[in-house]
């Protein structure tokens, strides 16, 4: 089990350093109410304790967010930023969609490609309040979401990830820490913790629907940890199911289920590279 005084330290001390090393006078952030942006929310005022640097969030709702996510969000905005501001962004979001109906002919969207325009947008609204304060967007992201692609690429990934390398079940381990021995009388980190995880877009009613129905992050983790430390190379998927590192995860989650989560770990493999490059020599 993780010793999450000693994660806490060392992230708020990470942040430090990076912010003071870079002359950062600002720091920004989405808050969208879940555990993430809350967890990061929370990090962020204990840096402003005790270096200054203040925290500005943003909630931007769509009406496909849930009134418990907006107001979770407002409660994290109003509990740990400095400033805090509510812009809805439906209309806005409306007026691009149908912009790119114009500009793909006509093509009508998916409920994913319209999750990525309201990314896209967040980003828009949250890096030019950072340009304007010297300051720098706050990534929301976990290890968990970054390994299966659960993220807009040149959209929801920020300028530093203070939870990027935390499992999506040890963000929840944080939360209950802090709310047990550092932020005893917040309300954010209570709702945060108790919030269904959504991606905000209406794909699913939570993001575990879409990742491994009726299983908790402990056990989505448990296949990932098997699957990127246990793989040998040339093996096949098929021969890590039937007689490899996930062979017991098979037995304990169901074949379809294991695969489902590795298989979109594979598929979203492009999302975790750099830029390619085409080779000219």
């Amino acid at each position: 089990m993780r010793n999450y005084k000693e994660v806490f330290e060392k992230i708020v001390e990470g942040v430090i350093k990076y912010v003071e090393s870079n002359q950062i006078k600002t720091l920004v952030i989405g808050c969208s109410g879940g555990i993430d942006s809350t967890v990061d929310s929370a990090i962020c005022k204990e840096v402003f304790n005790r270096c200054g640097v203040p925290l500005i969030g943003v909630s931007l709702p769509c009406l496909s967010n849930k009134d418990g996510e907006r107001s979770a969000a407002k409660l994290c905005g109003e509990e740990f930023c400095n400033e805090f501001y509510e812009i809805p962004m439906q209309k806005t979001f409306v007026e691009v969609k149908n912009f790119t109906y114009d500009a793909s002919g006509e093509r009508m969207s998916s409920v994913i490609s319209q999750g990525n325009i309201k990314a896209r947008l967040r980003m828009i609204a949250l890096y030019d309040i950072a340009s304007k304060t010297n300051g720098i967007v706050v990534g929301n992201g976990n290890l968990t979401e970054f390994l299966l692609g659960f993220f807009t690429k040149n959209g929801d990934v920020g300028d530093i990830s203070p939870i990027g390398n935390l499992w999506k079940h040890e963000v929840y381990g944080l939360a209950h820490w802090l709310k047990e021995n550092v932020y005893k009388q917040s309300i954010a980190l209570e709702q945060s913790i108790a919030l269904e995880p959504t991606d905000g877009n209406g794909v699913s009613n939570s993001d575990l629907d879409q990742i491994m129905p009726n299983h908790t992050y402990d056990d989505v983790d448990k296949v990932l940890m098997a699957w990127v430390s246990g793989r040998k190379e040339g093996k096949t998927l098929a021969d890590e199911l039937s007689n490899g590192c996930l062979k017991e995860m098979c037995e304990l989650y169901g074949e379809d289920n294991v695969e489902k989560v590795i298989l979109r770990n594979i598929r979203t493999e492009y999302k975790r590279n750099s830029v390619p490059t085409i080779s000219i020599d």
